[in-house]
């Protein structure tokens, strides 16, 4: 049972992230429903705050009720998600419902297959096989950023809705494939209260949700802006797509020896060290005097030097948590994610009147920056203490 779910959460991690429309999102919502920035941000701001409103009572669903049932629930809503974007219009209600949707759908998928996946793991496995999902999922974001370049250099938007819906119906059958071992009672064994007891008990717990706070109030902005910026710098979108494809690819080839250079390297300078670079490169982007042909070197390196680090913190946050606490300690972590990107859209909502979006990106990294110092530090002193790392 085991093999056979860690073959299926794979496909399942392809399948989810092959979505030729994320690259390309802002670029539709400009161009073809006729969003400003400032609109599309706040787009962006009613799914991230859908998602904070609803990241831990779906959680708490999914453990309570079951993992899978809460996954193909959240995929359904995904689907009619598209389904009103294909079909729908350019009213600005009809496209927040829209994102109401996506979100609510979102979180019911968020921590359960994941959730269903850790459990049936070693420990000492876990960020080895983090490495490889991380492959699995840049390689899958890289080939659906390449095919939606070239549609839609060729303006077929509908199209790409298309695709992306079709792919999520093979999600559909890939998860009813997945087994689920569930006690009896395990849904009478958890409660709120519960939940919050043990993570109000668990440093290594809390601390790296501040540090994914820290990472989505800068870097989820930066990523489902990256498109849109590069257009307005007079890049192609096909060019974009390749960009994009090389960038995640070589994210995934770092990422998934992590493991084995954690052998060599202790885990906990790639800890100290690794966010600090990737906020530096980050900002290099976005510098004014950066040339153009330097811009996506300097992306690809952040997004490599995200992957080195990002499974060292996995494995210190999954250790920390027990089985049947995993999907809703997950949806709290979506939580803190989802309220980074709220925080970052009302800031850019409120700035982009008065600056350019890469001044706001700088803004929104040093910010980061700040939150990195206080909490990296920690981290690793914690983590060393239960031997985590």
């Amino acid at each position: 049972m085991r093999k056979r779910n860690i073959v299926l959460y794979m496909c399942f991690v392809f399948l989810t992230n092959f979505t030729l429309f994320a690259s390309f999102e802002s670029v539709f919502l400009g161009e073809l429903k006729g969003a400003s920035l400032a609109g599309i941000a706040a787009l962006f701001l009613t799914y991230q705050l859908t998602k904070l409103i609803f990241e831990i009572p779906t959680g708490y669903v999914a453990d309570r009720f079951g993992l899978k049932k809460s996954a193909l629930l959240g995929l359904t809503l995904i689907l009619c998600y598209y389904a009103m974007l294909l079909l729908g219009g350019n009213a600005r209600w009809f496209l927040v419902c829209a994102y109401v949707v996506k979100g609510v759908g979102y979180t019911l998928i968020s921590g359960s297959i994941e959730a269903l996946f850790v459990n049936g793991l070693d420990p000492d496995a876990l960020t080895r096989y983090n490495g490889i999902e991380r492959l699995v999922t840049y390689v899958s974001i890289a080939s659906a950023a390449v095919l939606a370049g070239v549609i839609i250099s060729r303006n077929l938007f509908r199209c790409v809705l298309v695709i992306d819906m079709i792919t999520l119906g093979v999600t559909v059958i890939v998860t009813l494939q997945m087994r689920e071992e569930r006690a009896p009672d395990a849904g009478g064994r958890i409660s709120p209260k519960k939940v919050w007891d043990f993570m109000r008990g668990s440093d290594t717990c809390l601390l790296p949700l501040g540090m994914d706070f820290a990472t989505a109030f800068c870097f989820m902005e930066v990523e489902e802006l990256y498109s849109k910026y590069l257009t307005e710098l007079g890049v192609s979108t096909a060019l974009i797509g390749v960009f994009i494809a090389c960038q995640l690819v070589a994210a995934a080839v770092f990422g998934t020896f992590t493991y084995k250079l954690t052998e060599k390297v202790k885990p906990e300078r790639l800890l100290a060290v690794c966010p600090f670079l990737l906020l530096a490169l980050m900002m290099g982007v976005f510098l004014d005097g950066t040339p153009v042909w330097l811009k996506p070197i300097l992306y690809t390196l952040s997004q490599t030097t995200f992957a080195v680090y990002a499974p060292v913190k996995y494995t210190i946050f999954q250790r920390s948590i027990v089985p049947e606490y995993r999907a809703t300690i997950i949806s709290v972590q979506s939580q803190c994610i989802a309220l980074g990107g709220v925080a970052s859209y009302l800031l850019t909502a409120l700035l982009s009147r008065s600056m350019t979006l890469p001044h706001i990106l700088l803004i929104l990294g040093a910010v980061s920056g700040i939150c990195y110092l206080l909490l990296v530090p920690r981290i690793i002193s914690r983590a060393k203490a239960r031997q985590f790392i």
